[in-house]
């Protein structure tokens, strides 16, 4: 299993259930890029401002596989 993490306006597109933010996604042992993932859950790439895999920087093109974590943050705005 891959876990996957959103933040903010992200959280809608990986669970219906509201307050939570995580959810596992079931690679059954293959490995995925980002990309597919972000297709998968139909993020709009555009709302993703952050990747995070296993707390590093990574982008679309990042490949995970089995124990990895998966984070997106939307752009924040602030005064």
């Amino acid at each position: 299993m891959i876990k996957v993490k959103a933040y903010a306006d992200l959280t809608k597109y990986i669970t219906k259930e509201q307050g939570k933010f995580e959810t596992n996604f079931n690679n059954k042992g293959k490995e995925f890029t980002v990309e597919e993932i972000i297709n998968y859950y139909g993020i709009p790439r555009e709302k993703i401002q952050i990747i995070l895999v296993n707390g590093l920087h990574s982008d679309v093109k990042t490949v995970v596989k089995d124990g990895d974590t998966v984070v997106f943050f939307s752009p924040v705005g602030g005064g």
